[in-house]
């Protein structure tokens, strides 16, 4: 059984939700879901469209990008249902539909767009940015899936298994790194790529794909797992975890929130229940145990980031995958 969970939610005080709704399209035994954060702060200046609405270019960015990833999909699904695993076939796959956003939202922003110039604009503003996570997902057999994560800016993609909740991004953002900026992502005003990550992945699992302002609040990977799995565990089925998921968001995030749950190979709710338990107890002990001990917070949020990279690499060198950011080589060539 497979199911979908999709969650969208307007930040405080503002006027529009600049995230876009999420993504989620099949073909066959392929899925694609994918989350889009229009980046407000890069992204405040303001177009005007035919029929004489006004929005910044962050909402209309995310919005025509994801646009712009669903017809793609949809003209290649034929090409990436027969893609083999060769590293150099899955990176030109990425790339094409990385020159396909940079020429379709050139267009977009030359012939559709006029600027509202009465407002004063910053000059570290980006034309049309926004952030994008998410991945394509094929059934190989009753036990595996293959995925094909991308990602550009620092909305996140997540493989949830029992184990742990791992990045299948390579963008480092607040979650990992308080310190760290945002230096590649969508927009007309600098050069974007496209970061690749592929794997293997045996069922049952979940894959979370989100923006930002889902987990920003947390401040530790730690306390966002934990938030995730206390509301699978407390929850009796998906519509409840939806129900939890919002309320949650609705009473912590200050940002936009858009977030997309894709779970494969439970029989049942109850069957996702029972799986994560173990995991759910092990977090919760250890949450405590960060909140208790101020004086070893860094220590044990350093053990669980360790661990986090080593689940990782355990998937890459157990399963088969690796990592791509464009001008390196594939990471599993260094994990063999």
């Amino acid at each position: 059984m497979n199911e979908i969970l999709k969650i969208h939610l307007k930040g405080g005080g503002k006027e529009h939700c600049e995230d876009a709704p999420p993504l989620y399209a099949t073909y066959k035994d392929l899925a694609l879901i994918a989350t889009f954060d229009g980046m407000g702060g890069s992204g405040k200046q303001s177009y005007k469209l035919s029929n004489g609405d006004c929005y910044t270019g962050a909402y209309l960015s995310s919005r025509y990008t994801k646009q712009i990833i669903s017809s793609y999909f949809d003209r290649n699904k034929e090409t990436l249902h027969s893609l083999d695993t060769n590293y150099n076939n899955i990176i030109d796959f990425i790339n094409s539909l990385n020159f396909q956003i940079k020429k379709s939202l050139t267009t977009y922003y030359n012939e559709k767009l006029t600027k509202n110039r009465k407002e004063f604009v910053a000059s570290y503003s980006y034309k049309l940015p926004t952030t994008v996570s998410g991945c394509f997902l094929q059934n190989l057999t009753n036990e595996s899936s293959k995925i094909i994560s991308f990602n550009a800016g620092d909305s996140m993609t997540y493989l949830l298994s029992p184990r742990a909740l791992v990045p299948l991004t390579t963008t480092v953002n607040r979650l990992y790194n308080t310190t760290a900026g945002i230096s590649n992502f969508i927009n007309l005003s600098t050069d974007f790529e496209l970061n690749i990550f592929k794997v293997r992945i045996t069922k049952p699992f979940i894959i979370i794909s989100c923006s930002d302002g889902c987990f920003d609040f947390t401040g530790n990977p730690v306390f966002f797992e934990y938030l995730i799995v206390n509301n699978i565990y407390k929850s009796k089925s998906f519509v409840n975890l939806k129900r939890n998921l919002k309320k949650l968001f609705r009473a912590k995030a200050q940002d936009d929130c858009s977030l997309i749950l894709y779970s494969v190979g439970f029989k049942k709710y109850e069957n996702l229940r029972s799986i994560y338990k173990s995991r759910f107890l092990k977090l919760k002990r250890y949450a405590n145990l960060l909140i208790k001990n101020n004086q070893n917070y860094d220590k044990l949020n350093k053990i669980y980031k360790k661990f986090i990279e080593w689940e990782k690499l355990r998937l890459i060198k157990q399963l088969g995958g690796g990592y791509y950011e464009p001008g390196e080589k594939f990471w599993e060539n260094k994990c063999k």
